[in-house]
């Protein structure tokens, strides 16, 4: 939230400062018809050369919101999945985008948790569906994936420590 044009010129001024391959961005504004509102993902990345993808989690009168994905170099190809919210009053979604670099295919990962303190054990869940889809997309012979989003959750959460390799979800 917050005047747009304002957080537009911050992102933009931090991308130019640090140049990153890579973006992953949530609580993105797609609109269907160019005509009912700005796209922020191509808004954020116009001029800087970057590649974009986008994965909505939910739709409102032709406006989409959900994830993008930013890259210097080309993205052969993306996808998005819905992530489990049982029955919670918001949708998430993850995005995959394969992203085509000079030294190898990368899988990109971009998702975006429950924000609900108490909805640990939907982050729970969604985490494991994030991991199904790693494995499914990301070969464990190629490069491997990179992972980042929001995530809505301390470093010490269960959801998080998961994610590290530091416990187990059921």
């Amino acid at each position: 939230n917050g005047p747009w044009d304002e957080r537009l010129a911050a992102i933009r001024a931090w991308l130019g400062e640090h140049q990153p391959d890579l973006v992953g961005l949530q609580e993105v504004l797609h609109p269907r018809d160019p005509q009912l509102g700005v796209d922020q993902a191509r808004q954020i990345a116009e001029g800087f050369g970057y590649h974009v993808a986008f994965g909505p989690a939910w739709e409102l009168g032709g406006i989409e919101f959900g994830n993008a994905a930013l890259s210097r170099w080309p993205i052969r190809r993306s996808e998005h999945f819905t992530l489990p919210n049982e029955n919670a009053d918001e949708a998430r979604c993850l995005l995959f985008a394969e992203i085509e670099a000079p030294f190898a295919t990368i899988p990109f990962f971009v998702p975006h948790l429950n924000w609900r303190f108490d909805e640990g054990y939907i982050r729970e869940k969604q985490v494991r569906a994030i991991t199904e889809h790693i494995n499914r997309l990301a070969p464990a012979d190629g490069f491997p994936p990179i992972l980042v989003g929001d995530f809505n959750a301390e470093p010490d959460a269960d959801e998080i420590r998961f994610l590290r390799g530091r416990c187990s979800l059921g």
